[in-house]
């Protein structure tokens, strides 16, 4: 398939034609219940935000950035790079939906403790939280 040529610059001594960058589409059917006000709940912790920085959740959970970026170079942590092709350096942000997922896939130690920290919780979260249960429950019955 030949490439389009278009976009003419002009230089000083000849005009250089430069490749048109071809549009991305997705080979994915588009998710119309991913749309909309309900694609992303609302964050207790975050009030009427969908993404968050990398500093504002390291002083949310008390520990540096450095440690952060760490968790997002070994995986640990599903980031947003929304840089441009020619930026050197990155531009994270972190979805709320991956910052919760991050916080509960780090609860661990005593059943004690686990408890206490589901009791601090907000009634609206536990009733979220327990909603999502049942249904993870139902999904998984046979």
């Amino acid at each position: 398939m030949p490439k389009k040529l278009s976009l003419q610059v002009k230089s000083r001594r000849r005009v250089k034609k430069r490749p048109v960058a071809k549009k991305w589409t997705s080979p994915l059917p588009p998710f119309p219940e991913l749309n909309g006000p309900a694609a992303c709940p609302e964050s207790l912790d975050f009030p009427g935000r969908t993404s968050l920085l990398l500093t504002e959740m390291a002083k949310k959970l008390k520990c540096s950035f450095r440690h952060l970026l760490n968790e997002v170079d070994c995986g640990a942590l599903t980031v947003l790079d929304l840089r441009t092709e020619r930026s050197p350096r990155r531009w994270l942000r972190v979805p709320i939906e991956c910052y919760r997922e991050y916080i509960c896939r780090r609860l661990s130690g005593p059943v004690e403790s686990r408890l206490q920290f589901l009791h601090s919780l907000p009634a609206k979260v536990r009733h979220e939280l327990i909603a999502a249960l049942q249904q993870s429950l139902r999904a998984s019955a046979p």
